[in-house]
């Protein structure tokens, strides 16, 4: 994920991926800022619901959604 913004460079690198529960998804996200590392995230202990309530896609509920 690229995003440059008036000379500002940021970038997203999703690393290491592993299969949960049949799906493949990212252990490990790097953030970049003009190219130099800012930030890692790793993940563990992943799952998936069964269901999400579809309303916590609508941006007007975001600051209310609970994951």
């Amino acid at each position: 994920m690229i995003n440059y913004n008036h000379s500002r460079y940021n970038e997203a690198m999703f690393d290491n991926f592993k299969m949960v529960k049949g799906k493949y998804i990212a252990t490990k996200v790097i953030f970049l800022n003009n190219g130099k590392p800012i930030m890692i995230e790793e993940y563990f202990d992943m799952d998936f619901p069964e269901t999400l309530d579809s309303s916590i896609f609508d941006p007007k509920n975001f600051k209310d959604a609970r994951w």
